[in-house]
């Protein structure tokens, strides 16, 4: 099963890491991102459910800049697109379905919020899905076969 995914950050003077993980095993482990690049990797092809996390690591207080009212003046992101999984584009199944968990750096108890394509804190996008991928999106999607 060929996943993919293109990552862009959105400070390039500041770089974060990113894992990508699928059923708890690390397939991507970036420390550095100050690109975007083109991310992709085979992964066994087993029938079933599966768990697909993004990590965003790295980040410390350096890669926001606030002014003296405590607003965010710049900040480092990385956005997450073209999402692909055995050829199949799942940006909107991420958007709809994808939790974003994470503690805001350190500044408050962990949360769990939708995912928009962009992670700006240290944590996990989680998003299950079930193979054969076209099985599940039919079902998921409750399209109708000729």
């Amino acid at each position: 099963m060929k996943v993919s995914c293109t990552v862009t950050p959105s400070n390039t003077s500041h770089p974060l890491g990113l894992e990508i993980w699928i059923d708890q095993k690390k397939h991507v482990d970036l420390n550095q991102i100050s690109q975007q690049i083109d991310i992709q990797y085979d992964v066994p092809d087993i029938s079933g459910l599966h768990q697909l996390e993004f990590v965003l690591k790295n980040k410390t207080p350096t890669h926001t800049q606030i002014d003296t009212d405590g607003k965010i003046i710049n900040d480092s992101l990385l956005v997450i697109s073209d999402v692909m999984i055995d050829e199949f584009e799942f940006d909107q199944k991420l958007c709809e379905d994808a939790v974003y968990t994470h503690d805001s750096n350190g500044t408050q108890e962990p949360v769990q919020n939708k995912f928009y394509g962009a992670m700006g804190c240290n944590g996990t996008v989680t998003m299950q899905f079930s193979t054969p991928i076209y099985e599940w999106l039919t079902q998921t999607y409750k399209i109708l076969e000729p």
